[in-house]
């Protein structure tokens, strides 16, 4: 990975800068239904490694390429405060029994299968591959 470079030297995210919960991946896994990230909390960084403390309070040293921001709560506050109602209910109105109409029986012919019915004239018969295994 590549230093990120400023005007005054290497600088490091912002959200690495300040102590806080960050998000870990996790690299041994007891199945495949076991989290891939956990939530640790990061003690300081550098723009190579991090110091984090995991949820059993053991520090460890891990990358920067193993680590990654929690995710921002403020995105689903925005969209209470505009008051746009986005529920899906609203968008598939179910309609009222009285409303749905009823369709009859009798308007739907039935198939009725007859001798004139054209049926294949064509002969089947199995793969040549199989002809091996056919016992007469």
């Amino acid at each position: 990975s590549h230093a990120r470079r400023s005007t005054n030297g290497i600088a490091i995210p912002s959200w690495l800068a300040n102590p806080g919960k960050v998000l870990m991946k996790s690299h041994v896994r007891t199945s495949k239904y076991s989290p891939l990230v956990e939530e640790v909390d990061l003690i300081e960084a550098n723009p190579e490694y991090a110091l984090i403390r995991r949820a059993n309070g053991k520090e460890v040293t891990v990358s920067l390429k193993h680590l990654a921001p929690t995710g921002d709560s403020s995105i689903f506050g925005r969209e209470e405060s505009t008051g746009q109602d986005h529920s899906f209910e609203s968008d598939r109105a179910v309609p009222h029994v009285s409303e749905v109409p009823v369709i009859e029986s009798n308007s739907f012919p039935n198939p009725v299968l007859t001798e004139e019915q054209r049926r294949s004239q064509r002969e089947r018969k199995l793969p040549l591959y199989l002809q091996d295994y056919i016992s007469k």
